[in-house]
């Protein structure tokens, strides 16, 4: 094989380059207690001393992708929460609360349209949806 490879996420020297999946990742850790992502984009989150909602775009396209990581490995203390901001996480509507609560968590969520919204296409041990008068759902994925 020849040629000149572009668009690719290792460096010449080998080394893997900042960037997974085609995203950009944000050089800043968020330590705040919310914080709007935008698709094509990796984020570090540290919960240490809160918790943090993050809001995810109102309008999405299939495909589009977010990645979100627990940075100080504090989730289990400090949850994350997500807003879905009008669209469907993963077939539940917006009137949901999700909240992510295992330490060292990765979530990695692709938007599949309409139907389903944001699915997670690799994360978590645990995630939980509620609503103020219902109780809350777990659901359990072996990674």
């Amino acid at each position: 094989m020849s040629g000149t490879i572009v668009n690719n996420v290792f460096r010449s020297s080998g080394v893997i380059a900042p960037v997974a999946g085609g995203l950009s990742f944000s050089s800043t850790i968020t330590t705040g207690t919310t914080l709007t992502v935008e698709a094509g984009f990796g984020h570090f989150i540290d919960t240490s001393s809160n918790i943090c909602t993050v809001t995810l775009p109102s309008v999405a396209e299939v495909g589009d992708q977010i990645i979100l990581v627990d940075y100080a490995r504090t989730w289990g203390t400090n949850s994350l929460f997500i807003d879905s901001n009008g669209l469907n996480y993963q077939g539940q509507d917006d009137t949901y609360t999700v909240e992510y609560g295992t330490s060292g968590e990765t979530i990695n969520i692709v938007y599949s349209g309409a139907t389903k919204g944001w699915t997670p296409v690799s994360c978590c041990s645990r995630y939980s949806y509620s609503t103020t008068n219902t109780k809350s759902y777990y659901i359990w994925w072996f990674t």
